[in-house]
Parts: structure tokens; C-alpha cells; sequence
């Protein structure tokens, strides 16, 4: 039982500290944390996060499924959005500097454009909420055939 509770303070720590570390990056610039990509998608992993906690703490392993999913979704459609803007801004400026020689600079500043670690640390802790029920039930059954023996 502490060991899934350990697993799951775990799990939403990683995620909550991965909204504030840098989730994309751009070559001689500053890095962007998920929090100023996205105020309202943190709000909702941070919240996520502790919903898991708070699932941990009643016993409720469960839920960590649907809170485990729900991060990975959210992770997973952020991460989307970066690409297609990416494409989207890669053919505006193909597009729009045709024949210009500042055509390769754009297009070499907007393919600097890459994900840090933030989003490992957060893909890390929604893979662990998941597997804590998962392997949890495991453990548990194994438990009470041990006892009957």
C-alpha cells in the first residue's frame, strides 16, 4: 500500500515539476516552460496531479487511470499543437520569402525549435500513474495467495 502511494507522490511530482522546467527551446534564446506555452493546460496537469494525491491518500488507485490518461492526453495534444504551428510557420515563411536569401535563415531559426526535457519528465510521471493500479492489483494479488498458502 505505501509503495503505491510512494509511486504516486512520485508520478504527480514529476508531472507538476515538469510544467515548471523547460519544455521548448529555442538555439540562442530562452526556453519556454509549459507553464508560458500553455497557462491553462498546466493549470489542468498541475490539477491532474493532485487529483492523484488526493486519489492515493483515499485509497482510490483507480482513478489514477483516468488521471494518468487524462495527462497523457493533454501532453500528447500540446505536443501536437507545437508541431503543426511549427509546420504552419515553416510554410508561411516558405511561402512568403520565396526567393529571398533570408529564406534560410527563417526557415533554419524556426528548425531550432526543439523540446527540451519538461515534457520527458511529464510523459514520465503519466506512465507511472498508470502503471500504479495496474501493478498494484498485481502485487495485491500475489499478497493474499501468499497468505493463503
Amino acid at each position: 500500500m505505501w509503495l503505491r502511494r510512494i509511486f504516486t507522490l512520485a508520478g504527480s511530482s514529476l508531472i507538476i515539476a515538469g510544467t515548471f522546467v523547460p519544455f521548448l527551446g529555442v538555439r540562442l534564446l530562452h526556453d519556454r516552460t509549459y507553464w508560458q506555452l500553455s497557462s491553462t493546460g498546466a493549470i489542468i496537469l498541475v490539477s491532474l496531479a493532485v487529483l492523484s494525491l488526493v486519489a492515493a491518500g483515499f485509497r482510490k488507485f483507480g482513478w489514477l487511470y483516468l488521471t494518468g490518461l487524462g495527462s497523457l492526453g493533454l501532453l500528447f495534444y500540446s505536443i501536437q499543437k507545437v508541431g503543426e504551428q511549427k509546420a504552419s510557420v515553416l510554410s508561411d515563411i516558405s511561402q512568403s520569402l520565396e526567393g529571398s536569401p533570408l529564406k534560410g535563415l527563417g526557415v533554419g531559426f524556426v528548425n531550432s525549435v526543439d523540446y527540451r526535457y519538461g515534457w520527458a519528465l511529464m510523459l514520465l510521471g503519466a506512465i507511472i500513474l498508470i502503471l500504479v493500479p495496474l501493478l498494484g492489483s498485481r502485487l495485491s494479488r500475489r499478497e493474499k495467495s501468499l497468505r493463503q498458502l
